[in-house]
C-alpha cells in the first residue's frame, strides 16, 4: 500500500512537470540567444477590437544573421517600412516608403538620418524581442499537446505551449497578456505564435474594453543552418534615389493626404482590364482597400452594398495573394463594383500610404482627397457620410 501511494505521488509529480511548458520556453530562448546563424521570415496579422472599433493590419518581417557582421532586416507594418542589409563590408539602408537608400562601410553604423537609424534600431529590437517575449515576465506556462503546423507547404509536428505574462509597465491599458507558441521540438524554434492582450487601450475612452490579437506565421525558420550569400547583398530598385541620409518620417496618411491631389493609379482589375484613376475625373470616387482574409473589410463591404452608394463610383483595391480568390469572393456575394488587384507589389498601398485595412479614401470630382479613414468603426462610416454630404450626395 505504501509503495502504491509513493508510486502514485511520483506519477503525479512527473505529470505536473511534463505539463509545465516553462522549461521548453527557456530552451527555445537559449537557442535563439546563442545562435550564430538564423533566418526567419514572418507574416503577422493584427486585429484590434472594442465595442465601437475594429481594425485589421498585416505586417511582414525578414530577419537573417550570420555571425556578428552579416545582417538582413526588412520590415513593413503600420509604422512604416525599413531595410538594413550588411555583407560585412558594406551596409545598405533603405526606406521603401520614400524610395530612398544609402550605403556606407559596414562598421559605420552611426548617422544616416532618422530613418537610417531606425532601420538599424528596429533590427536590433527584432532579435531581442524574439528572445525576451518567451521568458521575460512569465507567470506560468502550460504544455497543451502536439499539433501540425504548415511551413512553406511542409507539415511539422510542434509542441503547443500557452503562457501567461505580466504586462510590461510601458504597455498602457493592458490588463492581461497570453501567448501561445507552436514549437518545433527537434530544432527548438517557434514556427507559429499567437499573442492576445486585453484591457482598456484607448486613453480617451477609459471604460471601453479592448482586445488585440497578433497571429504570426513563419514562411522561413532556420537556426544554425548554412545561409546563402545572396541573403546579405542588396540591389536597390531602379526607381530608388541614393541619399547621404534618410530624413523623412512616414506620414500619417489621414492627416497628410487630405486636400492633396490623388496620385495617378493604373492597375489591372480583377477581370483583366486596366483602369486609370485619372480617367475617373469628374466623378466622386471611393477607394476601398480590402482583402478576403480581413473580416472587418468583409463587414464594411456588406454595409456598402446595402447603402447602394448613389452617385459614387466605388472602386475596390484588393490585397489578396491571388486575384482568383478575390474574384470568387466578389461573385459569391454579388458585389458588382470593380476592384483593382494590388497584390504583392503593393503599388496602390504605397501611393496612398495604406498601412492598415480596411481603408476608405474619398476623392472628389476634381481629383482631390477629401476624406481618409482607416479601420472599420462607426466613426469612419460617419466621416465618409459627412464628406459625401459636403459634396452634395
Amino acid at each position: 500500500m505504501v509503495r502504491a501511494v509513493a508510486f502514485l505521488a511520483l506519477a503525479c509529480r512527473l505529470a505536473a512537470q511534463s505539463a509545465d511548458g516553462a522549461p521548453l520556453l527557456r530552451q527555445v530562448a537559449e537557442t535563439l540567444r546563442s545562435a550564430r546563424q538564423l533566418h526567419f521570415e514572418t507574416v503577422t496579422d493584427t486585429e484590434l477590437t472594442s465595442e465601437r472599433h475594429r481594425s485589421w493590419q498585416r505586417g511582414t518581417e525578414v530577419l537573417a544573421k550570420d555571425g556578428p557582421s552579416r545582417l538582413r532586416f526588412e520590415l513593413s507594418d503600420s509604422t512604416g517600412s525599413y531595410v538594413a542589409v550588411s555583407d560585412g563590408v558594406t551596409l545598405w539602408r533603405a526606406a521603401p516608403d520614400t524610395r530612398e537608400f544609402m550605403r556606407g562601410p559596414a562598421a559605420d553604423t552611426k548617422g544616416g538620418g532618422p530613418l537610417g537609424q531606425m532601420a538599424l534600431r528596429r533590427s536590433e529590437l527584432a532579435l531581442k524581442y524574439m528572445v525576451s517575449r518567451l521568458t521575460d515576465r512569465l507567470l506560468r506556462a502550460e504544455w497543451l499537446g502536439t499539433e501540425q503546423v504548415d511551413v512553406a507547404g511542409r507539415q511539422v509536428a510542434c509542441a503547443v505551449v500557452r503562457a501567461d505574462y505580466q504586462p510590461h509597465g510601458g504597455a498602457i491599458g493592458i490588463d492581461r497578456w497570453t501567448q501561445t507558441f507552436w514549437i518545433d521540438r527537434a530544432r527548438l524554434i517557434v514556427l507559429k505564435s499567437e499573442s492576445v492582450s486585453s484591457g482598456h487601450q484607448f486613453p480617451d475612452r477609459p471604460f471601453e474594453e479592448t482586445a488585440s490579437r497578433h497571429i504570426t506565421r513563419y514562411r522561413v525558420a532556420s537556426v544554425n543552418e548554412p545561409l546563402p550569400a545572396a541573403l546579405f547583398s542588396y540591389t536597390p530598385p531602379a526607381n530608388y534615389r541614393e541619399m547621404d541620409r534618410l530624413e523623412r518620417a512616414f506620414p500619417r496618411p489621414s492627416k497628410e493626404l487630405i486636400g492633396t491631389t490623388a496620385p495617378d493609379l493604373s492597375l489591372p482589375t480583377l477581370t483583366g482590364e486596366t483602369l486609370r484613376l485619372q480617367d475617373l475625373r469628374g466623378k466622386v470616387v471611393l477607394l476601398d482597400f480590402w482583402a478576403t482574409w480581413c473580416l472587418p473589410c468583409r463587414e464594411q463591404m456588406a454595409k456598402m452594398a446595402r447603402q447602394k452608394m448613389e452617385g459614387v463610383f466605388v472602386l475596390g483595391v484588393n490585397d489578396d495573394e491571388t486575384p482568383e480568390k478575390a474574384r470568387q469572393f466578389l461573385t459569391e456575394n454579388n458585389y458588382r463594383w470593380p476592384s483593382l488587384y494590388d497584390g504583392k507589389a503593393g503599388d496602390a498601398r504605397r501611393l496612398f500610404k495604406v498601412s492598415a485595412i480596411p481603408a476608405l479614401v474619398l476623392i472628389d470630382r476634381e481629383g482631390k482627397i477629401v476624406a481618409y479613414e482607416a479601420g472599420a468603426a462607426d466613426s469612419a462610416d460617419a466621416a465618409i457620410a459627412s464628406a459625401l454630404r459636403a459634396l452634395g450626395l
